[in-house]
């Protein structure tokens, strides 16, 4: 069984009069795991955040491992093509030297 309490000030501030209510209704009625909404909600939550980190690093590494392949390969053409690319300076002429 659940007992869901809304509270405006601190919530395990009121736990002990919820235990006293609680126990006026069933003395033998047990309590316990008491835990606030966001404690819950972080525990539920906590596999898919600790799976997106996880993603997203390895999301990182392979963007960067693209970069540094293309980079590598930009590279490489460029270099087998330094002999065919070049200045044109034109020869000197009527502006020229």
């Amino acid at each position: 069984m659940f007992l869901l309490v809304r509270t405006d000030v601190e919530p395990l501030s009121v736990m002990p009069a919820i235990r006293e209510a609680v126990r006026a209704m069933d003395p033998d009625q047990p309590i316990y795991r008491v835990q606030t909404v966001s404690d819950v909600l972080v525990r539920s939550t906590a596999p898919r955040r600790i799976a997106a980190g996880v993603l997203s690093i390895l999301a990182a590494f392979a963007l960067t491992l693209a970069v540094v392949g293309i980079f590598a390969v930009v590279s490489f053409a460029g270099g087998e093509r330094t002999q065919k690319i070049g200045l044109r300076v034109p020869k000197a002429g009527k502006y020229g030297r």
